[in-house]
């Protein structure tokens, strides 16, 4: 009966309230589930610092082949802090997954989409953005126009327009494209040209223009005129004429 005192104690310990709500807690189904592990790849924070690893390339140069392309702080999901545009050139010192940054190292971050880009050289000259479109916003191998030429407009010589793209039709006539930069951006014209003789014009009319190329290629007055068989409908007359137009219609007579 030594053992008596023993068994009685562990009897009343096994039978006690805190006891039996400490078995209860281990075993009852209402028990608090352990934390499932946090999966780090959607963490936003984990996700920043992955970005950061970035494979540093020797300076790439590149061309901006969308109407607008943004510049991001980071890739991915960075704040736009500015635009690019059409044509505009840049150069790549680093890639992250289809992102290129176009910003030196230690310089802050700036990062474009290179889906948007091109490594041929290219300008808003005969820019088709259907093709661009239709191809998924996939890069080029296949270089697009680059041929601009100052047009000098007689006593302006802060008129800063440019040409190219300067088609013949099959009656003769000419279409030229062109671009004029002012403080508020660039501006886009297309014009129909008839042609007296070489350099010089004897009419036009303006086909299409807006602040960007696609919205001069939009420009209903475009389809609306055939330019192999209609006449342009306006006579270049001096004093009459802007010297900007002349400037313009007698440079597509040139070539």
């Amino acid at each position: 009966m030594k053992y008596a005192p023993l068994i009685l104690a562990a009897g009343f310990f096994l039978s006690s309230p805190h006891f039996i709500q400490s078995a209860a807690a281990q075993t009852s189904p209402e028990a608090t589930p352990i934390a499932e592990p946090v999966e780090l790849s959607n963490d936003p924070a984990y996700a920043s610092q992955r970005r950061k690893v970035v494979r540093t390339v020797d300076p790439i140069t590149y061309w901006v082949e969308a109407e607008q392309l943004p510049i991001r702080n980071n890739p991915v999901a960075g704040d736009v802090i500015s635009m690019l545009q059409l044509g505009q050139k840049i150069k790549a010192y680093g890639t992250f997954e289809n992102w290129l940054r176009i910003s030196k190292a230690g310089e802050p971050e700036k990062w474009v989409n290179s889906q948007y880009v091109t490594s041929d050289q290219l300008t808003w000259a005969r820019f088709d953005n259907k093709r661009r479109r239709s191809a998924g916003y996939r890069n080029f191998n296949t270089a697009d126009d680059v041929s601009l030429e100052r047009v000098k407009v007689p006593n302006s010589k802060d008129a800063k327009v440019y040409a190219a793209s300067v088609k013949t039709t099959d009656n003769g006539n000419r279409v030229i494209v062109t671009r004029q930069n002012f403080r508020s951006g660039p501006y886009f014209e297309k014009r129909l040209v008839s042609c007296a003789e070489p350099g010089t014009a004897l009419r036009f009319q303006l086909l299409g223009e807006g602040h960007n190329y696609i919205m001069m290629e939009k420009d209903i007055r475009a389809s609306q005129v055939d330019i192999n068989s209609a006449s342009p409908r306006t006579a270049i007359e001096a004093g009459v004429t802007s010297a900007k137009t002349i400037a313009i219609a007698n440079h597509s007579c040139k070539s």
